[in-house]
């Protein structure tokens, strides 16, 4: 037996006929052994390890003490013993995912892992058409802001895949001055400008773009230009949001500048592992199939 002041059952997680007592901190979880091994095979393999004559127990029934936060252990059972759950919290609370994610990931539980990852990739994705649509992802709402949040998620629970996309987007959400704070050498963001100055001060941009040949065209998308670039000074350019390039000349020359800017986009898409460091998009999915 333990000595049970201080300690607290967690209602919404106690069956009376549960076959097993977590302890998280100060707070007891009865559930089932048979269920948490169906899910977990750290669980699993925990279980079949012979258990001494001796063993910890509260109310008769065997406890085992786990060293996880309270709070994301409540979400992690609850995804697994409330029918629904998981479809209910996974569209409407980021602690949820994240917590998940985590406890999936140390408990090895495949399944829920991979639906967390599914979401995830949803708004973080590997292909630039995924992108596109990124604003229809169950989870675009919760990760507005989280993209720090969603990098780190990647970095602890090895989601390779969608770092190139939360990096991205962490380059383009915040100042460069405030992501140097954090690097020791220029941020990535850097080279994904170089990447896009190099083919709109190239003469291939004027070439392509200037179809008709008139001065007062190519004045104007020179004016555009260095009005654009003017705002990559502390911030990043969102090259990949795929926004009609405002009218500055005529049709023709306005078609020939959103095809060059079209080719543009998929290049640094096709590239934007590399300006992080990361292997390219094939390995990177690769890695997450083999799983």
């Amino acid at each position: 037996m333990i000595a049970q002041q201080g300690l607290q059952k967690y209602e919404d997680l106690w069956y009376e006929d549960g076959t097993i007592v977590l302890q998280v901190g100060n707070t007891l979880f009865r559930v089932y052994r048979g269920v948490l091994a169906e899910h977990s095979s750290t669980f699993r393999d925990m279980f079949a390890i012979p258990q001494p004559d001796e063993i910890d127990s509260y109310e008769e029934c065997p406890l085992v003490a786990l060293h996880d936060h309270a709070s994301e252990m409540i979400h992690f059972l609850l995804a697994i013993f409330k029918p629904g759950y998981f479809e209910q919290a996974s569209t409407t609370s980021r602690p949820f995912i994240i917590s998940v994610l985590r406890l999936a990931t140390k408990y090895n539980a495949a399944v829920l892992r991979s639906r967390i990852i599914s979401l995830l990739t949803s708004y973080y994705p590997s292909t630039l058409e995924a992108w596109e649509n990124r604003a229809s992802s169950p989870v675009a709402h919760l990760f507005t802001d989280g993209d720090f949040m969603a990098a780190y998620m990647a970095l602890t629970c090895n989601i390779t895949t969608i770092l190139p996309a939360s990096l991205y987007c962490c380059c383009m959400r915040y100042p460069t001055s405030s992501l140097l704070n954090g690097f020791k050498a220029a941020p990535p963001s850097g080279k994904i400008k170089a990447a896009c100055r190099s083919t709109l001060n190239s003469r291939d941009f004027f070439k392509k773009a200037n179809r008709c040949r008139e001065m007062s065209c190519r004045n104007a998308l020179y004016r555009w230009r260095v009005t654009e670039e003017g705002d990559w000074d502390d911030h990043f350019y969102d090259i990949l949001k795929g926004d009609e390039m405002d009218s500055v000349a005529c049709t023709t020359c306005n078609e020939g500048a959103e095809e060059l800017f079209t080719e543009l986009r998929e290049d640094v898409w096709d590239n934007l592992p590399s300006y992080f460091g990361l292997p390219d998009w094939e390995d990177l999915r690769k890695t997450l199939s083999e799983e």
